[in-house]
C-alpha cells in the first residue's frame, strides 16, 4: 500500500468514526443515508451541507433521522439525474459518430465512382461498337444507380441520426430540468436556488437593477409534523408552494430552500416593493384552512415567516442569504405570521 493510499484509507476511518460517533449520540438509525449526510459532514467539504446542519443543531437539541433524510434529499437525490444526463451526453456522441460515419462511406463511394469513370476513359477512349456502346452504358448505369442509392442511405442516416439527437435532446432537457427540481413541491431545488442567486447577483452587477431575496419559513411547522405526522406535514409544503407560484411572475424564481423553508429571489425589485408581495402571499396563506385529507379534519390554519434582504453592489449569496436569515428569525422571533425587511448592508 502506498504511503497516499494509507494516509487516505487512515483518514477515511477518522472520519467514519466520528461518524458513527455522531449517529449513536443523536440515537440516529445507521442507514445509509444518514451515514452518507454525516460523513458528508466531517469531511467539511460541502459549504452548503453543513450550513443546513448547522443550522438544524441551532434549533434542536440533536439530530434526527426525518432532518437528516431531508437534508439527504436536498443534497444527494440529484445524482441520479446526472447519471442520466451523462449517459444522455454518450448517446448523442455515438449518434454523432454515426453522421461522421455516414460521411465518410459517402466519400468512399464517390471515390469508387470517379474510378469507374476513370476506367470508362482509358478502356473506351473512342466507342465505335455496339459492344463497347453497351459495356460503357453498363458502367454509366452502375455509376448513377451507385450514386442514387449511397445519396439515398446517406439521407436516411443522416435523418434518423437528426431524429435521434433530437429525442435525446428533449431528454437530456427533462433530466436538467428534473435535476434542478424539488421532487415535493415541484418548485426548483436548492442547487438551482445557489446557481439562480449567482447569476442573479452578477447581472446585479451588469445593470444596477435592483435585486432582493426573501427567505420563507412554515411557523411550528415541526410541531404540525409531530402531532398529524409527515404526510399532512408534505401537504402543507405542497400548499406553501403552490401559493409561492401564484404569488410571482416574470424571472421571479420560488425555491425549496431545504426543510419547511423557502427562497425567492426576485429580480428587479425593491425591498419595499418585495414586502408587498411577501405579505400578499403571507396573507393568502394564513387564510386558507388546512384539511387533513386522509380524515377529513379540519386543521386550522399555516402562517409563515419571511425575510427580507434587498442585495447591494459586491453582496456575495453567503452575506445577502445571512442579512435575510436574520431578518426572518427577527420576523419568528416577535411573534411570527410577518414580513420583515432586513436594515442596508453597511
Amino acid at each position: 500500500m502506498s504511503a497516499n493510499h494509507k494516509n487516505s484509507f487512515e483518514h477515511s476511518l477518522v472520519i467514519g468514526e466520528k461518524t458513527f460517533s455522531g449517529l449513536i449520540e443523536d440515537t440516529v438509525p445507521v442507514w445509509p443515508q444518514m451515514y452518507e449526510v454525516l460523513y458528508a459532514y466531517e469531511t467539511g467539504e460541502n459549504g452548503a451541507l453543513i450550513e443546513a446542519i448547522n443550522k438544524l443543531k441551532k434549533v434542536n437539541d440533536g439530530l434526527n433521522a426525518d432532518d437528516l433524510q431531508k437534508i439527504h434529499e436536498d443534497h444527494f437525490c440529484n445524482a441520479d439525474m446526472l447519471n442520466v444526463s451523462e449517459d444522455i451526453g454518450t448517446r448523442i456522441s455515438d449518434e454523432i459518430l454515426k453522421i461522421i460515419a455516414a460521411m465518410d462511406t459517402a466519400g468512399q463511394r464517390s471515390d469508387e465512382c470517379d474510378a469507374a469513370l476513370t476506367k470508362i476513359k482509358t478502356k473506351f477512349p473512342s466507342v465505335k461498337t455496339p459492344e463497347q456502346l453497351h459495356g460503357v452504358v453498363e458502367i454509366l448505369s452502375g455509376i448513377t444507380k451507385a450514386i442514387a442509392d449511397n445519396n439515398k442511405s446517406l439521407t436516411s442516416k443522416l435523418q434518423q441520426s437528426s431524429q435521434q439527437i433530437d429525442v435525446l435532446h428533449k431528454d437530456l432537457e427533462q433530466a436538467r430540468n428534473e435535476s434542478n427540481t424539488d421532487a415535493l413541491t415541484g418548485l426548483a431545488n436548492r442547487k438551482k436556488f445557489d446557481s439562480g442567486l449567482r447569476s442573479a447577483l452578477d447581472a446585479l452587477e451588469e445593470d444596477k437593477a435592483p435585486l432582493t431575496l426573501l427567505l420563507v419559513d412554515i411557523d411550528f411547522f415541526k410541531k404540525f409534523n409531530d402531532t398529524y405526522g409527515h404526510q399532512t406535514g408534505d401537504q402543507i409544503l405542497r400548499l406553501v408552494a403552490h401559493t409561492l407560484r401564484k404569488g410571482l411572475k416574470g424571472r421571479d424564481l420560488p425555491t425549496r430552500y431545504g426543510g419547511e423553508e423557502f427562497a425567492i429571489i426576485l429580480p428587479g425589485t425593491t425591498s419595499d416593493n418585495a414586502l408587498i408581495v411577501a405579505d400578499q402571499i403571507r396573507e393568502t396563506i394564513a387564510a386558507k384552512e388546512l384539511i387533513k385529507r386522509s380524515t377529513g379534519e379540519n386543521l386550522g390554519h399555516v402562517t409563515i415567516s419571511i425575510g427580507i434582504a434587498q442585495a447591494c453592489e459586491g453582496d456575495s449569496p453567503s452575506r445577502l442569504i445571512e442579512r435575510s436569515d436574520k431578518a426572518l428569525y427577527e420576523a419568528k422571533d416577535t411573534g411570527r405570521n410577518r414580513c420583515v425587511i432586513a436594515p442596508a448592508a453597511s
